[in-house]
């Protein structure tokens, strides 16, 4: 190989005038690693199982190959083969989301009276709701990719077949607070660093003196960035700890009003406190997107009490301690 040569401590190399390839110096060992590779692959390891009865009497099973994979290189899985998959995802994220606000609303029937739900409703009576867009520092507009539902940002939206702008909603009752959706509530939205997959993604916003916001996400407690990139599968990255240039959004309101179906699906958010009060419920799965994006905007300590109260299931996807992430 030809090119300049360096030491593991980063000092060219010194070669020898009579030997050309050897060093002046003795080899340095230092950081050398030898690698004995017992293992290749997860499949390897099963085929290997099979033609060896001694590994099969050790009764070790995966333990050996979990041992062995030390998997120390990072090597992303490539949105073009993670993205079909979200699709599933949300299918199974929507069925235990509904399965949640169910064992939610049976369990405070069980543990509030009717007279403190009705107070809790009341307090929501003026809760009011506004559309959104956002622009990055790069001119650019928050949108989704059709097909996908991948969060990205393009210069011109309108111009754009690939894209669709996100539908930002903000409550008067929930400051400091953002919801993401599509027009039509249809289809499911995530991006990279994130566990959920949902037709609604929620958002705390992070206020800057020079009235732009940040997106912290509040289930990773991260901000996103948004990445200057001709590839719509990375302009986004929901994995910086700090609110910067390319962390801010300008937020622009929508002049026309919610859609009345939108509007009446997020009146959800008055029931949060008091779910008993929710039924009967028009669109079940829809609901349950939105009463899931609105609990896990809870601080953790709040998150984990209300939990409590409701006598409620663990659900992975709004675990604040590491999250799954696509």
């Amino acid at each position: 190989m030809n090119g300049p040569y360096v030491t593991t401590d980063h000092q060219p190399v010194s070669w020898k005038d009579e030997h050309p390839d050897r060093t002046k110096t003795l080899a340095q060992w230092d950081v050398a690693r030898v690698h004995h590779y017992v293992i290749r692959s997860a499949q390897h390891y099963i085929e290997k199982m099979q033609r060896r009865v001694d590994i099969r009497e050790a009764g070790i099973g995966m333990g050996l190959f979990i041992h062995c994979d030390r998997n120390d290189h990072y090597d992303p899985t490539l949105p073009e083969q993670t993205d079909p998959m979200m699709v599933g995802l949300h299918r199974i994220q929507q069925q235990v989301n509904l399965a949640l606000l169910n064992e939610t609303v049976e369990n405070h029937r069980l543990v509030a009276p009717p007279a403190s739900a009705r107070n809790s409703l009341a307090a929501w009576a003026h809760n009011r709701f506004s559309a959104h867009i956002f622009q990055t520092v790069h001119d650019t507009t928050l949108c989704y990719e059709k097909g996908t539902g991948r969060l990205c940002h393009v210069n011109n939206p309108a111009a754009d077949p690939r894209v669709e702008p996100l539908l930002a909603i903000a409550a008067t009752l929930w400051p400091n607070m953002i919801f993401l959706t599509t027009p039509d509530m249809i289809q499911p939205l995530f991006t990279s660093h994130d566990p959920r997959v949902s037709t609604v993604l929620s958002f705390k916003l992070e206020r800057c003196d020079d009235n732009r916001v940040g997106f912290r996400n509040p289930i990773t407690g991260l901000l996103t960035c948004f990445l200057k990139s001709d590839n719509l599968k990375d302009t986004m990255a929901g994995n910086r700890s700090r609110l910067q240039e390319w962390e801010k959004l300008e937020m622009k309101s929508i002049l026309e009003p919610l859609p009345a179906d939108i509007s009446n699906l997020f009146r959800t958010l008055d029931y949060v406190s008091a779910p008993s009060s929710l039924y009967p419920i028009t669109d079940p799965y829809k609901t349950a997107d939105i009463f899931a994006a609105a609990v896990s905007l809870q601080l953790p300590e709040d998150f984990a009490l209300w939990r409590a109260m409701h006598i409620l299931s663990n659900v992975s996807w709004m675990q604040r301690h590491n999250p799954l992430s696509v």
